[in-house]
């Protein structure tokens, strides 16, 4: 023994308790546990634990000391070096085996006295047969271990066995070698050149290290991800993933042996039937939580409130295939809510939830910071968040609502989560750099900020980051795309961490492509409400010049102006997907004689992506009927390619597809119907049936685009010329008494007999039957009546008046006020304008009944105003209501483009159908309706067109005359069209106010 040990057994000869921990032992577990955890371990080699153990010998020991297995000496040190005799090891090892103390198992031995502070362990020890004595009756409790001494009683306490006739690397005693060997192989001591040298403290660390850290690994919890996989934790929070050669039963507790860090452990997993949990987890979102995972290719998803359905828009799954979640079109309300899963089980599986309506919680400032805006030092902006209860950031939807008040300066615009105060360009004040500002905001909600922020420096952007290369359809980018359908979002901030938007990014940061030939950037194009939710900022992709389209990659550079901060962002173009297969599909609607319909299909690549788009199709496949044309066409809304075919007379056709590059042809055969005629009235739309009464001769119509006609196969019929050559609508009151007046019958398509005026001289209700007449026949056409009821409500009977949300609108636009009630049952009711006033604060005025802000003015750098106006109820007995808009002077701009039917004219997403005397492409503005950002229908818009294709089907003379293939539409010069016949058809390009662009086909018939 070293002098250090000496010293230290001087001191403390009953206990020492650097060989064990405490007054008491802290392992308390059965050997026969220990022992059967170890088992498996002698039948790994080393090598899987060596690679495993990077803990140094000191690292373990103070891991242990930690446990209780061992204590440092008085000193404070482990003293790693110093030797040990059997009486200390057998201490440490019972220890480490949470061995009972068995005092009486160690009388055998004649040199172990009654007293001896390690006469327990040892007794402990003998009696399980894990240390003997050294002969003659006596245990040699001081005698020292040598190392090889030290394999043969671990290779024992982990119940392995010598290996016989095996040869080891070092000196060894004859008797030893197999155990040494054993103690070698499975890692529980390490090789050295003489195993004969008495053993350290460091080398009973060691071994010990081994048996204690296998005896510490347990199964924690046990998971079945299916039917097929199961997944196991252990207690050191590694998980084992299994894949089961049989699949579990439902209900039915299975066993299974699972393999960790070479030790084998048999679980026993039941699989539960399939279960699923819906809960709200966003305003429009759905989060739906299965017990299991499923087939996410079979699942389908159904949404209801009460008994009315919720259309989701999309579902997307986790990784693991366990939670799904779907986004809906409209948002979360309250109500009980209930989602069914269809296809992923026997049985579909419903869930349940309670819906709440959407609350503000939080309203915050971004950063501490009020950045001013240029060098005037005139004005100073920060961001502001407002979020939901679902954390969701809404700010862009309820920031208008916020009224802010700064300690200094005014309010000179707040939009998109981002505020501006300041002054007027002549008050001569300006903010200085280091100041405090107050600002106070509240929302109308209730919600509340308030801060003392300090100016900044002129806000510039300091970071750039590119969020993902977004397509609307999610589409992967390859050398046959069109580069413009793609926009790389991003995300700049200023140096206060304030977001910025795309006027400050094309200002602020240079951006380029390094490789031109691949896809370009255009440096300024950066635009705002890009996206998915049309709330980030993003960079269009811009196609190469030239014909030549190569793959590979490019990369996208950002360069922060002010900062030299410099962004890079790599995008992949692969090659361009090849037709591979492609089928049709027979339509879900009926094909009857009186027109064309649509041909779905499906095509692929030699992947199996799908391709869509009109460009990537349009040469590629051949098409063929047994009658009537068949032809692919380009649909201008989303750029897809469509099939049309033109419906023959009654009878079974064929058509085919054959693809260019396969040559595999898919055919289908289509019953096409007699031809359609009117069968049913459907019944009103955009007619309100209650209506407040207000005083004798109360007056209002009912007109044909209010009257739901369907013919023999449900489809919706045009009540236009061609109808009423053959049919009338008649509308009769079927009550005992009638309450209104001038019933009667629709007859044409304009004019005085479009419409039908009911007048009303008491608050009283009509059932008023529609009937569908045959003139032909001068019959009404069997099952053709439906009946509605037609309500003017008394004013005492009615509660709840609101009226509509307008939002922003431009300043020289007239904005609609709306207002409604609700009776006694819970309709709405809605409220002619002749029973209220409406009175505006200047300088928003009132204009024929609607709201006039012609004369709002704007100072530098102000685009918003807010202005209130007031509905008065003429009889004085319902409270006046006040409501709050936006007025702007961002100018209108063309956004969106509908279709409609008049004047000759048909449109139908972006396709026209006009008669052959066109006189000018002018003319094509009948079915053309488009609209500003705020929704408001521009009149005489500043549209250019463009003739782009021409497909003369049955070659005629069409022609285009005066001032070549482009004109002003309304001017003079104007594209006059000659010659045209039916089945002519050509491309109109439309340029309006020389940004929005759409394209339509235009169909002489």
């Amino acid at each position: 023994m070293s002098e250090s040990s000496k010293q230290y057994s001087k001191q403390n000869t009953q206990d020492p308790k650097h060989i064990r921990g405490g007054e008491k032992k802290v392992m308390k577990k059965s050997l026969s546990a220990i022992l059967a955890a170890s088992m498996a371990f002698s039948m790994f080699a080393s090598a899987a634990f060596a690679a495993e153990d990077t803990k140094t010998t000191e690292q373990k020991f103070q891991e242990m000391k930690t446990a209780g297995i061992f204590q440092g000496y008085p000193d404070g040190k482990s003293h790693l070096e110093e030797t040990m005799t059997r009486a200390e090891f057998a201490k440490a090892l019972a220890a480490l085996l949470g061995l009972e103390d068995d005092a009486a198992a160690a009388k055998v031995y004649s040199d172990v006295a009654a007293n001896h502070w390690a006469i327990g362990e040892i007794g402990a020890l003998t009696a399980e047969e894990i240390m003997n004595g050294t002969g003659a009756g006596k245990f040699g409790p001081k005698v020292n271990v040598s190392i090889e001494q030290l394999a043969k009683i671990v290779v024992g306490a982990m119940g392995l066995e010598p290996k016989e006739d095996a040869e080891v690397e070092g000196k060894t005693s004859a008797w030893a070698t197999g155990y040494v060997a054993a103690a070698v192989e499975s890692g529980l001591i390490t090789k050295v050149e003489d195993y004969t040298v008495l053993a350290t403290r460091g080398n009973l660390v060691d071994a010990s290290y081994t048996v204690y850290s296998k005896g510490q690994i347990s199964v924690k919890s046990t998971k079945v991800v299916d039917a097929k996989n199961i997944e196991v934790t252990f207690s050191d929070d590694e998980v084992v993933k299994k894949e089961l050669a049989e699949p579990l039963k439902v209900g039915v507790a299975t066993k299974v042996e699972v393999e960790h860090k070479g030790a084998k452990y048999t679980v026993e997993v039941t699989l539960a039937e399939l279960t699923a949990e819906a809960k709200a987890a966003g305003a429009k979102k759905i989060e739906v939580k299965f017990n299991q995972a499923v087939d996410t290719a079979k699942a389908k998803f159904e949404v209801k409130r009460g008994s009315s359905a919720v259309t989701v828009s999309k579902a997307t799954f986790s990784d693991d295939k366990m939670t799904a979640t779907l986004e809906l079109d409209s948002k979360i309300v309250v109500g009980d809510y209930t989602v069914t899963v269809k296809e992923v089980s026997e049985t579909a599986l419903t869930s349940t939830f309670k819906g709440e309506a959407e609350k503000l919680t939080a309203l915050e400032f971004v950063g501490e910071k009020l950045a001013v805006t240029d060098n005037t030092y005139s004005q100073a902006s920060i961001s502001y968040k407002i979020t939901n209860q679902y954390k969701e950031d809404v700010t862009k939807q309820y920031g208008g609502s916020v009224t802010w008040t700064p300690s200094k300066g005014t309010v000179k615009s707040n939009v998109n989560g981002k505020l501006t105060i300041g002054f007027n360009a002549n008050d001569n004040i300006k903010y200085v750099v280091g100041e405090q500002v107050s600002i106070a905001g509240i929302h109308s909600s209730g919600l509340t900020v308030s801060q003392v922020l300090s100016v900044g420096s002129e806000a510039m952007v300091e970071t750039v980051t590119v969020k993902e290369l977004y397509h609307p359809e999610k589409k992967g980018l390859t050398t046959s795309s069109n580069y413009s359908e793609f926009v790389l979002l991003i995300e700049a901030k200023d140096q206060y961490g304030n977001i910025m938007n795309a006027k400050d990014v094309n200002d602020d940061v240079l951006f380029m492509a390094n490789n031109p030939a691949i896809f370009n950037i255009a440096q300024g194009s950066a635009k705002d409400d890009q996206g998915a939710n049309k709330d980030t900022v993003g960079i269009p992709l811009v196609n190469p010049v030239g014909n030549m389209r190569l793959d590979g990659t490019n990369t996208i550079t950002f360069i922060s102006k002010a900062f030299t901060k410099t962004t890079k962002f790599d995008v992949e173009v692969t090659k361009g997907a090849t037709l591979h297969n492609f089928t049709l599909e027979n339509p879900s609607s009926v094909a009857a004689n009186d027109g064309t319909i649509r041909i779905p299909f499906s095509a692929t690549d030699a992947n199996g992506g799908t391709i869509t788009k009109y460009d990537d199709l349009n040469g590629k496949v051949s098409l063929s009927s047994s009658a009537g044309t068949f032809v692919m066409k380009k649909d201008f809304a989303t750029g897809n390619a469509y099939l049309e075919w033109s419906v023959p007379a009654q009878g079974r056709y064929t058509l085919t597809a054959v693809p260019n590059t396969s040559f595999q042809p898919s055919t289908i055969f289509i019953d096409v119907q007699a031809t359609a005629v009117p069968t049913t009235v459907e019944g009103v739309k955009d007619f309100d049936v209650n209506i407040m009464f207000t005083g004798a001769n109360q007056t209002f119509d009912i007109t044909k685009d209010n009257i739901v006609v369907k013919d023999q196969y449900q489809r919706n019929v045009d009540l236009n010329a061609a109808f009423f050559a053959n049919y009338e609508v008649e509308l009769v009151n079927v009550d005992s008494s009638a309450d209104f007046n001038g019933y009667g019958k629709i007859t044409s398509a304009t004019g005085a007999g479009s419409k039908i005026t009911l007048t009303a001289n008491a608050a009283a209700s009509d059932k008023i039957a529609i009937k569908l007449i045959n003139t032909s026949g001068a019959q009404d056409v069997t099952v053709s009546t439906r009946e509605i009821t037609v309500s003017t409500v008394a004013q005492s009977n009615l509660s709840n008046y609101s009226v509509n949300d307008i939002g922003k609108i431009y300043y020289e636009n007239l904005a609609d006020v709306k207002v409604v009630a609700k009776n006694i049952y819970g309709d709405t009711v809605t409220i002619p304008a002749t029973a209220y006033n409406i009175s505006a604060v200047a300088p928003l005025t009132v204009n024929g009944g609607k709201l006039d802000a012609t004369a709002f003015t704007f100072n530098q750098n102000e685009d918003t105003k807010k202005a209130k106006f007031t509905v008065t109820f003429n009889d004085g007995t319902v409270a006046p209501i006040t409501k709050e808009l936006e007025v702007t002077n961002v100018a209108p701009v063309a956004k969106t483009v509908e279709f409609k039917s008049a004047a000759g004219y048909a449109g139908d997403n972006y396709v026209i159908t006009a008669p052959t005397t066109i006189d000018s492409i002018d003319d094509l503005l009948n079915a053309v309706t488009i609209k500003d950002q705020y929704g408001k229908v521009i009149t005489n818009p500043a549209v250019n067109a463009q003739i782009s294709t021409v497909n003369k089907v049955q070659g005629s003379n069409l022609a285009f005359q005066v001032g070549g293939n482009n004109a002003t539409f309304g001017a003079a010069s104007a594209i006059n069209v000659t010659g045209a016949t039916a089945g002519d058809t050509f491309n109109v390009q439309f340029i309006v106010g020389g940004e929005f662009q759409f394209t339509v086909q235009v169909k002489v018939q």
